[in-house]
């Protein structure tokens, strides 16, 4: 059975909100567990970037970063 192009470009649309939506949860799962309860405006910056490679740098950044204040200045939030 052929899927329509519709379907094929909802399933990719889906797939990539995934892979966002489950970065920026990882991004914030490792914030709090490095640096505690987080500002909110951080987790709603966080929650809403929506590009994949910047959540990945940013997820390399709070693995390295020594502090929270170092995190925001170099993710620029």
């Amino acid at each position: 059975m052929k899927q329509s192009q519709q379907v094929l470009e909802w399933q990719a649309v889906a797939r990539d909100k995934g892979r966002v939506e489950g970065r920026a949860e990882s991004l914030l799962r490792i914030l709090r567990l490095r640096f505690g309860p987080l500002p909110r405006d951080l987790e709603t910056a966080v929650r809403d970037e929506t590009v994949v490679p910047t959540l990945d740098h940013w997820i390399e950044l709070a693995v390295t970063s020594l502090s929270l204040a170092d995190f925001r200045a170099a993710a620029l939030l």
